[in-house]
């Protein structure tokens, strides 16, 4: 897991949302394991013999420590082995893949029992459209014509329906004094 000074505080809040960032690291070795079988199912291409000095095998699929970059900051592609050594090496990659998927799947499902053990609303933690931006007062309608909150907006509509009821009180009132006007 990365420095806890690179994580957003939500993640650090539960179990349950350290479980699900960790989902996207899991995801991350997923498809590089992919990655590694599909290549490894392919053609090999010999190097030149020049740039086979250059080249050292890369040994283990895990040595990520001393892995080259390529200009965008991802790793490169570790030259793979001929022979023999590829469908060993296929089938420790494959092994893994499906590791992997399954701690996300078991993972996955965890944090579902979990979020509906605790009755979290759907709304709660899907994401907003692309573009939103929350009102000032947080919760509520978007900004524009009605610019209030929500507890802005239910007091507003408590007050009208006190009204109206003061309203018809008042009518019901108003013809109980007079029964005489009523009925001529």
């Amino acid at each position: 897991m990365p420095e806890h000074n690179d994580i957003n505080p939500i993640f650090l809040s539960t179990d349950t949302a350290r479980k699900i960032y960790e989902l996207g690291e899991d995801i991350t070795k997923l498809l590089q394991s992919a990655s590694t079988c599909v290549a490894l199912l392919t053609i090999p291409e010999l190097d030149p013999p020049e740039q086979e000095a250059e080249l050292k095998p890369s040994g283990s699929p895990s040595s990520e420590a001393s892995t080259p970059r390529d200009s965008a900051g991802l790793p490169s592609r570790p030259r793979l082995p001929v022979g023999e050594e590829r469908s060993e090496q296929f089938v420790m990659e494959a092994t893994q893949y499906y590791e992997t998927l399954d701690t996300i799947h078991l993972n996955l499902r965890t944090a579902m029992a979990h979020l509906r053990r605790e009755r979290v609303a759907p709304a709660a933690i899907t994401a907003p459209p692309p573009g939103f931006v929350p009102t000032a007062f947080g919760v509520g309608p978007e900004a524009g014509l009605n610019a209030r909150g929500l507890q802005e907006t239910r007091l507003e509509r408590d007050a009208w329906r006190g009204v109206v009821d003061a309203l018809e009180r008042l009518k019901v009132q108003q013809t109980a004094a007079t029964p005489d006007s009523v009925a001529s």
